[in-house]
């Protein structure tokens, strides 16, 4: 029986437009209700978090930075942080110095540090944190969880290659498009071993629950070491093909309409009153 659902925040909790469809909101409010724990799980670092978090009322530990981070919502206090050191972060900065046209940003919980060349992308990665922190020169520090490059494709995959050969053994080195289809592709830095999957069962065991009681709703690439942890997973209508395949079921919803979410917890507590519950 499910009893935690942890919920993706962009592109299956908020729509495309940013906004948080009321269905999705009056459903969280329902499971709870009917002793359903509802969490949130997603790439953004916990400033980008926080307020949605506070107007759905979650107080339960939240997931940020893709399993980089966990933060008591209630308290704000972090439980995990996996940061990145300075020999990594240097190597990072190094390649972006190094190859014309990369934009870094270091991330920690609380902002998005960047410098003159981010300007360009500052639509984008506000998509991590609206807190954002322009500096003369984007410097190492010790709370950076993730570490990113932003830039065409074949920069990016210069850089990604660089990484991988130096520290990947220690680092996930993850490349990707934007999903905003603007051409630009992203480097992402992140500490090994760390994801959405792994801070979700760990967050389950403090608890007291076993993976099959988690589930999940999500709907990007970030999201498929989550479906593979937990005992029900919910892709958005619009994933890609192969998020969608990774999950139990495809929902009908997606992120244009909004209303997933909605969907999901329906079908689960279905299957809760079928236990009787």
């Amino acid at each position: 029986m499910i009893r935690l659902l942890a919920l993706d925040i962009d592109g299956t909790l908020l729509r495309r437009d940013g906004t948080l469809d009321p269905r999705d909101r009056e459903a969280i409010a329902r499971a709870r209700g009917a002793g359903l724990a509802v969490t949130l799980c997603t790439g953004r670092i916990w400033s980008g978090t926080a307020a949605l978090a506070a107007a759905l009322g979650i107080e339960l530990e939240v997931v940020c930075a893709d399993g980089s981070s966990v933060v008591c919502a209630r308290r704000a206090v972090e439980i995990e942080s996996h940061t990145l050191d300075a020999h990594e972060l240097e190597d990072l900065l190094g390649q972006c110095a190094a190859v014309p046209g990369l934009a870094p940003f270091l991330l920690s919980n609380h902002e998005v540090r960047h410098d003159l060349r981010g300007a360009p992308y500052l639509p984008y990665v506000r998509g991590w944190s609206p807190e954002l922190k322009a500096l003369p020169e984007v410097a190492p520090g010790p709370d950076v969880l993730m570490g990113v490059a932003l830039g065409d494709r074949d920069l990016v995959e210069v850089a990604a290659e660089f990484m991988q050969s130096r520290h990947g053994e220690r680092l996930q080195v993850i490349k990707f498009p934007s999903r905003r289809g603007t051409g630009t592709w992203a480097l992402l830095l992140r500490r090994a071993g760390q994801t959405k999957g792994s801070a979700m069962i760990a967050l389950g065991a403090r608890l007291g629950h076993a993976p099959d009681e988690l589930a999940a709703v999500g709907d990007w690439w970030n999201d498929l070491s989550l479906f593979r942890a937990v005992g029900r997973s919910f892709a958005m209508g619009q994933a890609p093909a192969d998020v969608a395949a990774a999950a139990d079921q495809r929902l009908a919803a997606t992120d244009e309409a909004g209303g997933g979410v909605a969907e999901a917890i329906a079908r689960i507590l279905e299957e809760r009153k079928g236990c009787g519950l």
